[in-house]
């Protein structure tokens, strides 16, 4: 996006809103638009002018999913390889937990450790809860939200079966994070 492009009615704030965690929206409806918005700071600040209630200068925004690989997110080709054809469920959680893990260490100084290693972190409950939780206080302490956001969803699996699986387990874990207050999830679908 564009800071001439953003157009900025009142009825658009839910695709912006860090405490509404799924945008549900037909394909061409602007949704990766608001996306991009919310994962660029010029154009975030643009919309906290326009949004000023919803708190969008307070956001860090790192992508959990993109539908293309690179920096800033994960793409389809790594949620093949991070989890099998034959997945279960569990697995698929794992996926996206590790998504989150990866998140919160992009936030920090430290190099970004790749998806297996963020896997098995994941898959260790303790590991996973603390690095949550102390991430949480932190960003509480320090008045910031970090906001992860899944884009393209669409593109998780070609199958039916396979994209009902990974995405029941994306919105489990979504559920999951109602406990945290600074680490958020937004998920456009």
């Amino acid at each position: 996006p564009k800071l001439e492009d953003i157009y900025a009615p009142e009825t658009h704030a839910a695709a912006l809103d860090p405490t509404t965690p799924i945008v549900l929206g037909a394909r061409g409806t602007g949704k990766s638009f608001w996306a991009g918005v919310l994962g660029n700071e010029d154009l975030r600040s643009a919309a906290a002018t326009a949004y000023p209630r919803l708190g969008l200068t307070r956001l860090d925004v790192r992508f959990g999913y993109t539908g293309i690989g690179g920096l800033s997110g994960v793409g389809q080709e790594k949620l093949d390889q991070s989890v099998p054809a034959d997945a279960g469920i569990d697995e698929a959680r794992v996926f996206w937990w590790a998504t989150i893990l990866r998140a919160l260490a992009s936030v920090s100084a430290q190099p970004l450790p790749g998806l297996p290693k963020l896997m098995t972190e994941a898959r260790d409950l303790d590991t996973r809860e603390v690095k949550l939780s102390e991430a949480d206080q932190a960003l509480g302490k320090s008045g910031k939200i970090l906001l992860i956001v899944y884009d393209a969803l669409d593109t998780v699996a070609t199958s039916w079966p396979r994209r009902r699986l990974l995405t029941q387990a994306l919105l489990e874990v979504v559920w999951a994070m109602r406990a945290y207050r600074s680490v958020r999830m937004k998920l456009f679908l």
